[in-house]
């Protein structure tokens, strides 16, 4: 990868992240191609100006059209969008819910139909046709901000809802295979033995315009992957472009109309890309203040253990076959003197939440301890929030905080003469089975 572009997303990630010191967050860097259908939101405004030929904006799902001389060409109508962008993730420590930020350049396409009533046939005479199509094409680059959380606890699909604004540019007017950039002044004569219809743009056209674009869809929680629904809603410029339509007839002109046309629309859109860069902040645990002059509580006194039950848990899990109220050591790590879990506990607290999956009736009771090194109230308070970092690690993962009690000792329950490293640990105890 190009470094300047290697320096700059990091740079960007540490600016995203600057002053997060309470919980650990994760930053990614994904790389999106899209393709979306779309669909008009306003059909073509149409103001008679003189006499009585009004078009009908409608949407006809298959309409014969015929070029100039007559003959009949295909005018299916291409309602889509296509694009790439770069995304940016910044979520929590357990990547449950988070923010995001979008920039994408796409390429957008209109289709509208305008049909005239059946007992008229200004359009083309000699070949009768009711209606007309008309493709709009146009470029935009744009920017979101939005917000995701998982849709269950123990789900990988989230929801996300983001708002943003894109800007359109570089609108093209198809005609059959031409494609023009508007305005395009030239006129557009169907004239049949003096009868027919007159169709000139106007010189009006914005070179651009801006849309506040709304969206809400559903993604993947480790996966760059998206399905979203949105709006598009002009700010600046609520009419791209409009045509002045003159109808004649025996070489008269029998009525004209303005007709104005909008690219305001309704998109589905999928999402499908790559991660490209990420990293993991863990974020510096707040100072603790200094002790005040008021004695410290009294460290409890050592709780006896109590006798071990011969009934046993479950037969399901790595912890089949464990008797009830016997203390299972758990393979669980923090950073030094604080609560924050590493991430090499991930693999045996997934253990624990498998387990528990498969064995709902289970209870469990979580104990801190820790060495006797330091004073002992802030041991005690360390351990109590270690084992409630476990506590809220296993509740994000789905399983209920009503079958999970939690216990810190501090340094009052040793193992081996301290300083000692196995002093430092987190216990379970199954209470229920």
């Amino acid at each position: 990868m190009n470094r300047k572009l290697t320096f700059t997303l990091l740079l960007l990630h540490s600016l995203l992240t600057y002053g997060q010191t309470t919980v650990p967050r994760r930053g990614m860097f994904s790389v999106l191609g899209m393709y979306g259908v779309n669909n008009t939101l306003s059909l073509p405004q149409v103001r008679v100006i003189g006499g009585g030929y009004t078009l009908i904006p409608e949407n006809i799902e298959d309409p014969e059209c015929y070029d100039s001389r007559g003959n009949l060409v295909d005018c299916k109508g291409v309602n889509n969008h296509y694009g790439a962008g770069l995304m940016y993730r910044l979520s929590n420590r357990y990547q449950t819910a988070g923010w995001m930020l979008f920039v994408n350049a796409s390429i957008q396409a209109q289709t509208f139909t305008l049909n005239y009533p059946s007992n008229r046939n200004f359009y083309i005479p000699v070949a009768c046709t009711p209606s007309i199509r008309r493709h709009l094409r146009s470029t935009g680059v744009s920017a979101s901000v939005g917000r995701y959380w998982n849709v269950e606890r123990t789900s990988t699909m989230q929801l996300f809802v983001r708002v943003g604004a894109i800007r359109t540019q570089r609108f093209r007017y198809l005609r059959g295979t031409n494609s023009v950039s508007l305005p395009d002044r030239s006129e557009i004569r169907y004239i049949d033995n003096g009868s027919g219809t007159i169709i000139k743009m106007s010189d009006n056209v914005p070179p651009y315009n801006w849309l506040i674009t709304p969206e809400i869809g559903i993604t993947a929680e480790q996966f760059p992957l998206e399905l979203s629904l949105s709006v598009h809603l002009p700010i600046i410029n609520p009419i791209i472009f409009s045509e002045l339509h003159t109808f004649v007839s025996n070489n008269r002109i029998v009525g004209e109309n303005r007709v104005s046309y909008s690219n305001a629309v309704f998109n589905l859109t999928a999402r499908l890309g790559f991660n490209l860069l990420g990293s993991t902040k863990r974020a510096r645990a707040p100072r603790r203040t200094s002790p005040t002059t008021r004695s410290s509580p009294p460290a409890p006194k050592p709780a006896p253990n109590p006798p071990p039950v011969q009934q046993s848990a479950p037969e399901s899990g790595k912890f089949a076959g464990r008797s009830l109220n016997i203390p299972i050591n758990l393979s669980v790590y923090f950073e030094l003197t604080k609560a924050d879990l590493l991430p090499q506990s991930n693999a045996e607290l997934d253990e624990v939440v498998q387990w528990m999956r498969q064995n709902p009736n289970v209870s469990i009771l979580l104990e801190g301890h820790t060495d006797k090194i330091g004073d002992a109230a802030k041991n005690l308070q360390l351990s109590r929030e270690r084992v409630n970092a476990v506590r809220e690690y296993l509740i994000v993962k789905g399983i209920s905080g009503t079958r999970i009690e939690v216990k810190g000792y501090g340094d009052t329950r040793l193992v081996c003469p301290s300083p000692c490293e196995r002093n430092r640990r987190v216990e379970m105890v199954i209470t229920k089975g």
